[in-house]
């Protein structure tokens, strides 16, 4: 049969038809009448069709269903507009497929090449399911705009979030949702995301019912063929995060407020024992600044004698995470010690521990008090004592006395009168310490007179000098003019024997006795400076407490009634030492003013 579609040469003829028949397309050619002229392989085994039986035949007669089709409209236009028409088209039973199709108008009609796609259309199919099926089952709001940022989609979802139904969105733009702080943050990334750049931020979204909710919103561009025609969007509710976040900042505000306004001390250390952080009360209790603690260790504000049990606090909870809480010694930025109750607790996070908090309450005080209270005990179990011996030693006193005058009569040595002299001056002197004793159980009152404090220190020389020698001291003065005081002879007299005493007594193998006397200010100071072995500054700490001394057989009353003494002249005793050197007293007493009245009654010590 004679093939139109195929002029010139038969051999340009034959080389066409052998092109054709090697194709993978199908391919048939049409006159002018649509009757089918050539067919090639391909083309008859896709049309399930003998190649013989459909050449000359009309195609529209050979395949009616293609009438109601795109393939009648598409070929007519091809020949009557001269135009290349490309599409693609299901034919029903018994082809039941689908054709990707290009019809090419020649002179002689139509030239028609077409495949099968059935295939690529179901997978197309079945994709465009799973990305439909992504777009409506997606539990965020997935939505799309045009460049005007009008919605062109939205999923359920979507909906539900803004409280719009899908119909009402369709008609919207964006704007409506946006909340007024957010909307030049919203087209600032809507422009961006239409220019090109995908966008992520966090905005606001205005609910129908004017709700409020925290979105994550991700806005990419649309682009098609190369070309970018909208925008797409995917909101999320995380409003439940943000609650979340909100009560977590609201704890740690809590906890961080707690820690500013305890009145505690606070110290947070890391790891290492090092601090890292404190509060406020911290930084008032050592006077140290934050940069300041930072830079330094515990052994920087713990006391030696306490460094290591503090380091086994912090090892125990560091290590155990356990808690522990004992009273240590610190020392401030003056290097002045602290009494503190220390608790040192673990922090743990995720149940790792990552240092640990170390809180101290200052005791100092609270011990000082009790030190205080403890004192007033003993003073007033001193005083009660004290009230017996004075009550017990003035009966056989009294008789001593009476005694001795009945002999001082009947003496008739004359050469030795002056024994019953020192006698009677010595007995007054019990007396005078018995009153003493007195004033530990009541205050008395005592005259105060103009006195000569040199005097007085040459009568108290005088009288404990024989044992001084005896005991082979030797008592060395050092002291030109001394002002006048205002005070009670004999009650001073019992402080600077009872001073001197003791120094005396703490040179068993000999030494010297050093007294002086120095004016500084409107005081007087009278040192008086040993050669004994010394104390600590823990037994200076100590002296004047009732039953307290260095001695062995002392009662620690000597020095107490001291200090009440001289504390009632309106001075103060300072004891000083150095071990294996000495011990210096300091006796500080207020100069008489020139104007001052010298007789007075004032409560005892």
């Amino acid at each position: 049969m004679e093939n139109r579609h195929m002029q010139g040469s038969p051999a340009g003829q034959w080389d066409a038809q052998e092109i054709l028949e090697q194709t993978r397309d199908g391919f048939y050619s049409l006159d002018r009448q649509w009757r089918i002229t050539y067919v090639n392989h391909r083309a008859a085994e896709m049309l399930q069709r003998d190649r013989e039986s459909l050449t000359g035949r009309t195609v529209w007669d050979e395949f009616p269903e293609a009438v109601s089709s795109s393939f009648y409209t598409n070929f007519h236009k091809a020949i009557q507009d001269s135009v290349v028409m490309e599409f693609e088209e299901y034919y029903p039973a018994p082809m039941d497929s689908w054709y990707d199709v290009r019809a090419v108008p020649t002179r002689e009609g139509l030239a028609v090449f077409f495949r099968n796609i059935t295939a690529q259309r179901k997978q197309a199919q079945h994709r465009e399911q799973h990305y439909k099926s992504l777009f409506l089952q997606n539990p965020d709001a997935v939505f799309s705009f045009d460049l005007e940022g009008h919605f062109l989609s939205v999923n359920p979802a979507t909906a539900k979030l803004t409280g719009y139904s899908a119909h009402e969105l369709l008609t919207m733009s964006y704007l409506p949702f946006m909340h007024e702080s957010t909307m030049e943050q919203t087209h600032y990334h809507f422009q961006q995301a239409a220019n090109g750049v995908p966008q992520k931020y966090e905005n606001v979204i205005v609910h129908k019912d004017g709700t409020l909710i925290p979105c994550n919103v991700t806005n990419m561009p649309i682009i098609v063929d190369g070309r970018i025609v909208g925008v797409y969007g995917i909101a999320k509710d995380i409003s439940e995060r943000k609650k979340a976040e909100y009560q977590i900042l609201d704890s740690q505000l809590r906890l961080r407020s707690l820690l500013h306004n305890h009145p505690d001390a606070i110290y947070t250390l890391d790891a290492g024992k090092r601090i890292v952080d404190c509060n406020p009360a911290g930084e008032d209790l050592l006077g140290y600044t934050k940069a300041e603690l930072f830079a330094m260790t515990l052994k920087d504000v713990v006391s030696s004698a306490d460094i290591r049990l503090a380091s086994d606090m912090i090892d125990g909870a560091l290590t155990a995470g356990s808690s522990d809480a004992k009273e240590l010694l610190f020392l401030d930025k003056d290097g002045s010690p602290l009494s503190s109750h220390c608790t040192v607790v673990p922090i743990l996070i995720h149940g790792e521990v990552l240092g640990s908090y170390m809180i101290l309450k200052d005791v100092t005080e609270q011990r000082e008090t009790e030190k205080l209270l403890l004192k007033s005990e003993k003073l007033h179990i001193a005083g009660q004592l004290a009230a017996a011996v004075a009550h017990e030693i003035r009966n056989p006193l009294t008789a001593l006395k009476g005694f001795l005058k009945l002999l001082e009569a009947s003496n008739e040595n004359r050469e030795r009168g002056y024994m019953f002299a020192i006698l009677q001056e010595e007995m007054e002197r019990i007396e005078s310490i018995t009153n003493e004793l007195l004033v530990l159980a009541k205050p008395q009152c005592a005259s105060h007179v103009r006195l000569d404090l040199a005097a007085v220190l040459r009568s108290v020389i005088t009288l404990v000098n024989p044992q001084a020698i005896m005991q082979n001291v030797q008592i060395l003065t050092k002291y030109g003019s001394v002002p006048p005081v205002r005070g009670e002879g004999n009650q001073l007299k019992q402080v600077f024997v009872n001073i001197l005493k003791n120094a005396i007594e703490v040179m068993p193998e000999g030494g010297e006795v050093a007294i002086g006397v120095e004016t500084a200010g409107r005081e007087v100071q009278v040192r008086i400076r040993d050669q004994g072995r010394g104390i600590t500054d823990e037994q200076i700490s100590r002296l004047g407490e009732p039953f307290y001394s260095t001695k062995e057989k002392g009662t620690g009353l000597g020095l107490m009634v001291s200090k009440k003494i001289i504390e009632a002249h309106g001075g103060r005793l300072e004891v000083t030492s150095r071990l294996d050197v000495g011990t210096t007293v300091c006796v500080i007493l207020p100069v008489l003013e020139a104007d001052e009245p010298v007789k007075s009654c004032v409560t005892g010590p």
